[in-house]
């Protein structure tokens, strides 16, 4: 009698998946979320400073602005925290207009000015936020508003200002596909523009002008 041994050949076929794996894998990807680096732009502003004290007051929707968008498939989120940038592109605006300024912390009530004209700057809207995917090509626009009170009187109605980017205005992030760049680029540029505006409408608004000839004439 011949004894014989039987070879098992390796098993070559695609090793399986466990559907609870990839429900993992998914979950882990999908709660990925990288945060679009928005740098305030540096503007030093160019106006005839008004000889005037104010309170500058940074609406909530300004300063406390963030959200998360999606290019439309997993792992790929962004969160854009528009707050710090915000803030910081007035901060060097404002003392070229007035000649004094304080800024209120947040959540202090208005009142604190102590007889001070207020200005309370609030963003009204900021598309970056609707982009969905392609990110790449889409534009991006940003508004501010700025009402001027005095102790519990509105002294002028609210003046809006808006500046809006597009494809064009970011061709390296366009090219790299570098969604996050490219979202940082376009909000960066659409803020200079915005607070340009507000700059323009300053010292060319009608309301804001006639505002500022009464106060400097008023005041002590």
């Amino acid at each position: 009698m011949y004894a014989c041994r039987i070879h098992r050949t390796p098993d070559r076929r695609p090793m399986m998946i466990r559907p609870a794996v990839i429900v993992t894998f998914c979950v882990l990807l999908s709660s990925c979320a990288h945060t679009v680096p928005v740098e305030a732009p540096e503007l030093i502003p160019v106006v005839e400073r008004a000889p005037l004290d104010v309170t500058v007051v940074y609406d909530k929707s300004l300063r406390n602005f963030r959200c998360t968008i999606s290019k439309g498939y997993i792992a790929e989120e962004w969160l854009i925290d528009l707050g710090p940038p915000n803030v910081a592109a007035f901060t060097s605006v404002f003392p070229a207009m007035f000649a004094d300024v304080r800024v209120l912390p947040e959540g202090a009530s208005a009142a604190a000015a102590d007889g001070r004209y207020v200005i309370r700057v609030s963003l009204v809207n900021y598309t970056g936020c609707d982009i969905s995917w392609p990110i790449i090509g889409s534009p991006v626009a940003i508004t501010y508003s700025a009402e001027v009170m005095h102790g519990a009187e509105t002294v002028l109605d609210v003046w809006t200002a808006s500046g809006d980017s597009t494809a064009e205005d970011a061709a390296f992030e366009v090219l790299s596909k570098n969604d996050g760049a490219y979202l940082a680029r376009l909000t960066a540029l659409a803020m200079r523009r915005a607070v340009a505006e507000f700059l323009w409408k300053f010292e060319e608004d009608e309301r804001v002008l006639a505002w500022k000839t009464a106060a400097v004439s008023g005041a002590p």
